[in-house]
């Protein structure tokens, strides 16, 4: 059976929470659509110029934030790929049945 863990937020997703503001707020806030404030968030897109501005006008450190960022990507991301490598192999051991022996050599017994 598949066991799910909760991933650790992302930085981005940290310094919202931290703010206090809804994630519509904070979208408005930076001038993005939420829909890409949620691409951050979640490592599939890299924040833009509008929204890195946005947050070094706000005293952001945006170097050091971004920076942060990408190694929690880069930690999910090889997670992730462990994770899914340990399922591939178990199916993979547990695909031919017991008694198969397609393997075998025609003629063999």
């Amino acid at each position: 059976m598949h066991q799910h863990t909760t991933a650790p937020d992302s930085p981005l997703r940290t310094l919202r929470k931290q703010s206090g503001l809804s994630a519509c707020d904070f979208a408005r806030t930076v001038g993005v659509d939420v829909a890409i404030l949620y691409a951050t968030e979640t490592g599939t897109r890299e924040p833009g110029r509008t929204y890195q501005r946005a947050l070094r006008d706000m005293g952001v450190d945006v170097a050091h934030l971004l920076d942060q960022h990408r190694r929690w990507r880069d930690d999910q991301a090889a997670l992730l790929r462990t994770q899914h490598s340990a399922r591939i192999r178990s199916a993979a051991e547990g695909a031919t049945p017991a008694g198969d022996t397609t393997d075998e050599p025609e003629g063999a017994q």
